[in-house]
């Protein structure tokens, strides 16, 4: 079914640990829905210029056995990986480092203390600021 749908409110929940938004708002009928939606949690690691390639298929590795049992949630790196991305005006290789859950992403970014990583980029945002971002969502316009 599609509508048009003209968001009020946002929010977000976990459900076994894993993170939904929780929008409430209007259709163009003036009806009041409730949408639950969700999106991939990830943030970006750009490498030092120069690595090998098996230099960066070690630090994959490495990143992708990261577990964390914190606040009473299972946190693990589900994927890594590597993509060229623009990074202030230079092309760089960057790991896209996709996590179980938006809450632990500083404390996963916390053991990325690597000399093969030069800045950790992605983790600070807020949930809701990540969602709006990733769907390409912007406010003042209608979600189809």
């Amino acid at each position: 079914m599609k509508t048009t749908f003209i968001p009020v409110d946002y929010d977000y929940f976990d459900f076994k640990d894993r993170n939904y938004i929780r929008m409430i708002g209007r259709d163009s009928h003036g009806k009041r829905l409730c949408i639950i939606d969700s999106c991939p949690v990830y943030f970006w690691a750009v490498l030092e210029s120069g690595l090998s390639d098996k230099k960066i298929k070690d630090l994959v590795e490495k990143i992708r056995k990261i577990k964390l049992d914190t606040k009473g949630r299972q946190t693990k790196v589900e994927a890594v990986e590597l993509h060229k991305k623009n990074f202030l005006g230079k092309e760089v290789n960057a790991l896209k480092i996709f996590a179980t859950n938006y809450k632990d992403l500083h404390d996963v970014a916390d053991r990325l203390g690597l000399k093969e990583i030069e800045k950790r980029r992605g983790y600070d945002l807020g949930f809701i600021t990540h969602y709006i971002i990733e769907k390409k969502f912007y406010h003042c316009n209608g979600m189809k």
